[in-house]
């Protein structure tokens, strides 16, 4: 089994899971969307007051918690950036490699165009529409994505190549 620390490719990887992510929160909305209105309107909820005030406050409290969702994909979106950071900083990488690295940078940010243009026309769509307004840092970041992804990729490929220990005599 390889050593593998870190990569360019594993920009790829972070593109994907940001990808799946944010189309699974989208769709969380839209589901709960659809499932929050009915859950008040059950047979039993409205004619006993007791039990109605209990499921407003647990809709109230479930949508608080979807709304953190925008936040906690930030956090996991730039986590996920600084964790490979954090393992490309111990990799050793022979300068040789730079022209590879800058090829395989070019088809990470042609894979993010692709894959912010497939999430932007999946939530241009209707159904999608409601979940942009709740959920902006997703809808900013995926439409930005390869913006974000440059200078990423800039400070990637500088702590790839300068953080090389050398491995001359001392």
């Amino acid at each position: 089994m390889m050593n593998k620390r870190g990569d360019v490719g594993d920009f790829i990887v972070l593109i994907v899971i940001t990808l799946i992510a944010a189309l699974s929160i989208y769709a969380g909305v839209i589901a709960w969307n659809k499932i929050s209105p009915k859950l008040a309107e059950m047979p039993g909820v409205s004619e006993d007051p007791q039990i109605a005030n209990l499921t407003e406050e647990v809709i109230i409290k479930v949508q608080a918690g979807i709304n953190i969702f925008d936040i906690l994909f930030l956090m996991f979106f730039f986590g996920t950036y600084f964790a490979i950071l954090a393992s490309v900083f111990y990799l050793d990488s022979h300068p040789g490699f730079l022209l590879f690295a800058l090829i395989l940078f070019g088809v990470v940010i042609f894979i993010g165009g692709v894959v912010s243009d497939l999430f932007m026309t999946i939530a241009g769509t209707d159904q999608f529409v409601e979940a942009q307004a709740t959920h902006p840092i997703i809808y900013h970041i995926m439409q930005f994505l390869p913006i974000y992804l440059i200078p990423m990729g800039i400070i990637f490929l500088i702590i790839l190549y300068a953080s090389r220990s050398g491995g001359g005599p001392v």
